[in-house]
C-alpha cells in the first residue's frame, strides 16, 4: 500500500473518531479541519471536503447545511461502528484496540 493511501485511510478514521467524541456526533467542516491538524493531518479544505463526500457515499456520515452554508457533518450508526472497530469499511483504517 502506498504512503498516500495509508494517510488517506487514517485521515478518514480520524474524522470518524473526532465525530464519535462529540455529544451530538456532529462538527462543522472548519472545526473538523482544525481537529485533523491537531491529530497531525495537515489537510486542505478541498481534501477535507473530498474525504467527507467519500464518507457520506459510504453511509458513514450525513451532511447538512448550517449558518452561511457551512457544512455540518454528523456521524451515522454505521460510522460509529467503523470508528469503534465493530464494523469495517474498505478505505478506512481499522482502529487499534485503544481507540
Amino acid at each position: 500500500m502506498s504512503f498516500e493511501k495509508t494517510l488517506e485511510e487514517d485521515r478518514r478514521l480520524v474524522i470518524l473518531l473526532l465525530l464519535s467524541k462529540q455529544g451530538d456526533w456532529a462538527l462543522n467542516e472548519y472545526v473538523l479541519q482544525v481537529g485533523l491538524q491537531q491529530m497531525a493531518h495537515s489537510a486542505s479544505m478541498a481534501r477535507v471536503h473530498s474525504d467527507i463526500d467519500w464518507l457520506e457515499e459510504q453511509g458513514l456520515v450525513k451532511l447538512s447545511k448550517g449558518y452561511a452554508d457551512v457544512r455540518i457533518i454528523t456521524l451515522t450508526q454505521r460510522g460509529l461502528d467503523v470508528a469503534t472497530g465493530q464494523a469495517t469499511c474498505t478505505g478506512v483504517k481499522r482502529p487499534g484496540p485503544s481507540a
